[in-house]
């Protein structure tokens, strides 16, 4: 059970910011690769590699005295071997040696955030086994929790999905450690949650209706696909809706169309997701290779 109260609660509000993965084994997770140095006195590196358009972002420090810490980025696409995790987020602390730590990885993760590491209620049921977060995000895209257990030298962790947090709501709390459940929130509802709305009774025009506010604040009202009325869809986070609304933005005419990711060829239901209003790409089904966030045929 935790007992840095005060530790622990600095380390959320640092990885909730950036979307915590998990601590990694350096040099092994890099596979081959390494980070940029920032020097001491620079932009956190999941701001870094915001710039650069990845996915992910891998982070390792080295205490430089009083000077500072010295950090390391690497900005990537590529997701972590969970082969490589260690046992506790306490083990990416900087180095006070000469060579950096160990890899800090967060990700935007959408549609769920990372909460917190709780101690396992106790359940044989380990879940469907995924290589990615993403995979994990995709298997509960229905639900509203998603939790995710890792064991030590295993390449794929295992998912679990739920509607409610009763099982684990009144576990410890711990850092992580190999075994834990790792707990993820759904940040937005999916599609098929979106509560679908009558058309205003007011006998409004579409350019009466244009300046009305039929959603919550991120939230746009789109058209249904044969039916009257709107769902609301958080279009930089949906998957189905993905940078815009698929039939229409409600009252809007000539609105930008979105995407719907889970029907890009070579996609699966779990190697696809919608960040900052594009299609990101974790996989591609069988006899497609993922080139530069597109699914081609195999040998083209």
């Amino acid at each position: 059970m935790l007992t840095c109260v005060a530790l622990l609660g600095f380390f959320l509000n640092t990885v909730l910011a950036y979307d915590y993965i998990g601590c990694f084994f350096r040099p092994g997770v890099l596979n081959g690769q390494e980070g940029v140095q920032q020097g001491i006195f620079s932009v956190s590196c999941p701001d870094y590699c915001a710039t650069q358009g990845t996915i992910y972002t891998y982070e390792y420090d080295r205490w430089s005295g009083d000077v500072g810490i010295d950090q390391w980025c690497l900005c990537t696409d590529s997701p972590p071997d969970f082969q490589y995790i260690e046992d506790g987020w306490y083990n990416c602390e900087p180095s006070n040696s000469f060579q950096p730590g160990n890899v800090s990885v967060s990700a935007h993760l959408v549609p769920f955030t990372f909460t917190y590491c709780c101690e396992s209620p106790g359940t044989n049921e380990l879940g469907t086994r995924v290589s990615t977060v993403f995979q994990c995000f995709a298997e509960c895209s229905s639900y509203q929790y998603a939790s995710l257990v890792y064991k030590a030298g295993e390449t794929q962790g295992y998912c679990s999905c739920f509607d409610l947090d009763d099982r684990w709501a009144n576990q410890p709390r711990t850092t992580c450690h190999l075994g834990d459940w790792n707990i993820f929130q759904r940040a937005v509802q999916p599609s098929g949650f979106a509560k679908r709305q009558p058309r205003d009774r007011g006998g409004l025009d579409i350019k009466d209706r244009k300046d009305q506010v039929f959603c919550p604040l991120g939230m746009t009202a789109c058209n249904l696909e044969e039916a009257e009325g709107y769902e609301c869809l958080d279009t930089e986070l949906d998957p189905e809706s993905c940078g815009g609304c698929m039939h229409g933005q409600y009252g809007v005419v000539d609105s930008l169309e979105g995407t719907d990711c889970t029907a890009l060829t070579g996609t699966t239901l779990y190697s696809v997701t919608c960040s900052s209003g594009r299609c990101v790409m974790t996989g591609c089904g069988d006899d497609y290779d993922l080139i530069d966030q597109s699914c081609m045929e195999a040998g083209k």
